[in-house]
């Protein structure tokens, strides 16, 4: 009777041969797949670790064909052999198009530490899961992607162009961690440069393609995309053009904590935006090129974890719903003269914190947003331009106190004006200077929300305003 180890060995020599038989292939090739028809790692550097610093100088034993890739999904006769692990290539620099656009592939793809240094096209592709972590690309295009598990783009992956999962359904966790998107060049430069009859300011050939450019200009697009498990863009994560959002459902968590978010470096100040109203996709490109992280529509079932983030240029959350809290304890935005934060019509069923060390360089907007418990500002600093906005909260109701105790407001006002507020409004310690206009314009309801009508008297709490050890250097009205 033959030893497992001898039928391993044999079944693997009979496969290496199949795969000669079915296919014409390189003597890498045929080593990755004597791994992958085992159910094992094909780790072309042996555990080495991997220099990226001149990945065209690696030699014959380390590339892979993107043809040899596409015909693991696709040839009826190969593609049951490498079930259930999947593609699990460590290493390889793999040349060429890899195109799986539309394919319905019933494995897992794992492409860890590899130099893809062309095109990768996922466009209504459907995978068991996907792991890209660690490794490098020019981008990828992955519009309707749908994954059943996990996607990881994580643990030192990078880009140098804009990654596009449009419409793209997760049924499990996308984990960016640790990721950096670089988009500051936009290399995708993929329409014909001819004038739109709908759109008189463009040069692109249709309202579709003006909307796809602009999407491109973004490091990271999830624009209507379906997650059900978390999004972690957290732990040192960073986007270089910006993270759109728009209209995404996650099921789960956002987490960026630590995170960093940075607009295109020729996006410009845009100023302040009266409205309120959603971009457009073409009228309005260099808004978008102005946003660092856009989330309008966002829907998001728990929470968002913003603390430690750190964002050069404009945060858009108009029109989202958060059914947990807004947390960005310690986040840093800068985008002064601007807005830093434009949160118009932002709801919110549990707190915002942006306390304990949050600081905001603009005008952080939340204009007839919904606050389901408390609004605090805690030891916290907001900065613009003199007698500007420096907090925009007209309207705004607060089912719980709002607190802006050691809060400390430079160069702009607080306007509060219009609003409702369920519990208290605490400003101990705060520091309000603005140059010649009013520092704080509150003209408050401070109204026992949560109390119902046919309450007795006594049941109703005790609302108050607190101004203990305020200053200001002008007027409160």
């Amino acid at each position: 009777m033959l030893s497992p180890i001898l039928i391993v060995l044999f079944e693997s020599e009979v496969l290496g041969q199949m795969i000669n038989h079915v296919i014409a292939c390189t003597k890498t090739e045929s080593r990755v797949w004597d791994y992958l028809s085992i159910g094992e790692i094909a780790d072309l550097h042996l555990g080495e670790k991997i220099d990226f610093n001149n990945t065209s100088s690696w030699g014959p034993e380390y590339i892979v064909n993107a043809s040899f890739i596409r015909k693991l999904c696709t040839e009826p006769d190969l593609a049951p052999k490498i079930q259930p692990h999947g593609i699990r290539i460590r290493g390889a620099r793999i040349v060429g198009n890899i195109d799986l656009n539309s394919l319905s592939i019933p494995f897992n793809i794992f492409l860890n530490e590899c130099s893809i240094p062309n095109a990768l096209d996922l466009r209504h592709a459907t995978v068991r899961s996907l792991d890209l972590s660690g490794s490098q690309t020019i981008g990828i295009d992955a519009d309707q992607l749908t994954v059943s598990g996990d996607m990881r783009l994580a643990d030192g992956f990078s880009t140098d162009g804009s990654v596009c999962l449009m419409g793209a359904k997760i049924l499990g966790d996308l984990v960016c961690t640790r990721g950096c998107f670089d988009n500051q060049n936009n290399q995708k430069d993929i329409f014909k440069k001819t004038r739109c009859e709908q759109c008189p300011n463009s040069t692109l050939t249709n309202c579709g393609d003006c909307r796809k450019n602009t999407l491109y200009a973004y490091a990271l697009v999830l624009e209507k995309a379906r997650i059900d498990g978390s999004l972690y863009l957290c732990d040192e994560f960073a986007a270089w053009g910006g993270v759109h959002l728009g209209d995404a459902t996650i099921g789960v968590n956002l987490n960026c904590t630590n995170g960093r978010f940075n607009k295109k470096p020729d996006g410009e100040h845009q100023g302040e935006a009266r409205n309120g109203r959603r971009l457009t996709c073409n009228s309005e490109s260099d808004r978008h090129c102005a946003c660092a992280f856009n989330g309008e529509g966002l829907h998001v079932k728990r929470n968002i974890l913003m603390n430690g983030i750190k964002v050069k240029g404009e945060t858009r959350l108009t029109g989202a719903l958060i059914e947990g809290d807004l947390d960005s304890a310690g986040g840093k935005y800068n985008n002064k003269g601007a807005n830093a934060i434009c949160g118009d019509r932002l709801n919110v069923k549990g707190n915002i914190f942006f306390c304990d060390g949050f600081q905001a360089e603009g005008i952080v907007r939340l204009p007839r947003a919904i606050v389901g418990a408390d609004l605090s500002f805690c030891e916290s600093k907001l900065n613009n331009s003199p007698n500007k906005h420096v907090f925009y909260g007209e309207g705004i109701r607060v089912q719980g106190s709002v607190y802006l105790k050691n809060i400390e407001v430079n160069g702009g006002y607080v306007d509060l004006s219009h609003s409702t507020i369920g519990g208290n409004f605490d400003c101990t310690n705060g520091i309000f200077r603005n140059a010649d206009e009013y520092a704080c314009q509150s003209a408050l309801n401070i109204d026992p929300l949560s109390a119902s009508k046919n309450d007795p008297p006594k049941a109703k709490k005790k609302k108050s305003i607190a101004f203990s050890e305020f200053e200001s250097s002008n007027q409160v009205s």
